[in-house]
């Protein structure tokens, strides 16, 4: 039985971590399904955000850093959408011209909201 509960625990974690749970960011935004992986020029990140901020936005821009597994900041990027209104799901991608680790962590930060 021991053995049952610590696989979904490991299971659940993975799940958690491969980033199709939200995972909520500041501003009311909550970031869905997040992947990446290394393309021609450098990393790929593709995923989805949804805006539950109970504000419309014309445009948005967010700042997207990623950090090696020790927390040392290996690149920065962005991330643009357009005509965001509240509610909705938009996907989105951006590029690191960087060969990135397999191991890394990333933040998602606002830094231009538009109405």
């Amino acid at each position: 039985m021991l053995y049952k509960r610590v696989l979904v625990g490991v299971i659940l974690l993975a799940f958690m971590a491969s980033g199709a749970w939200g995972m909520q960011i500041s501003g009311g935004f909550e970031l869905k399904n997040i992947q990446y992986r290394d393309s021609m020029f450098g990393t790929e990140f593709l995923g989805e955000m949804i805006n539950k901020s109970g504000k419309d936005y014309s445009y948005t821009m967010f700042t997207l850093s990623i950090y090696d597994s020790d927390g040392n900041l290996l690149d920065a990027t962005t991330i643009i959408i357009p005509h965001f209104p509240n509610g909705s799901t938009r996907t989105f991608g951006t590029q690191s011209r960087k060969k990135l680790p397999s191991k890394i962590k990333y933040k998602i930060d606002p830094y231009v909201l538009m109405p």
